[in-house]
């Protein structure tokens, strides 16, 4: 469904997408867990594949492309860890990330990484993975 708007100059319409659009975020996720069982954290993988598409780095590092905010993952993985454990999630922009990574991990970034929303700032430089 689009949503149409009619302007002043002679009933030029224009459609709105960008309502209706979702918009994917790509999200770093690092943790440290301490628990003694890899099972005890089958609840939090899955938590993480419910939010969205995501890859594995390596171990204690996620990177999930979602809809939801970084408060929203927060919330959304919290009930599936101890109280000792550990993650924080963070955002990804072009232009403020770098790396070291595997073909398959530059392809995923380069396939869901969006632009920075703030003005591009020439002493920040670029991307590179």
């Amino acid at each position: 469904m689009a949503v149409t708007m009619e302007h002043s100059n002679g009933g030029l319409k224009q459609t709105l997408f960008s309502i209706l659009q979702v918009v994917h975020v790509l999200y770093l996720i690092s943790y440290k867990f301490y628990g003694f069982h890899e099972k005890e954290y089958v609840p939090f993988f899955n938590a993480l594949d419910d939010m969205g598409e995501n890859i594995m780095l390596y171990d204690g590092a996620y990177l999930l492309n979602s809809v939801l905010t970084a408060y929203g993952v927060r919330k959304q993985l919290l009930p599936h860890i101890m109280p000792a454990d550990k993650f924080v999630v963070c955002q990804m922009y072009r232009e403020h990330s770098a790396g070291k990574l595997e073909q398959n991990h530059k392809d995923f970034i380069f396939r869901t990484i969006d632009f920075d929303p703030t003005p591009y700032s020439p002493h920040l430089g670029y991307y590179s993975f």
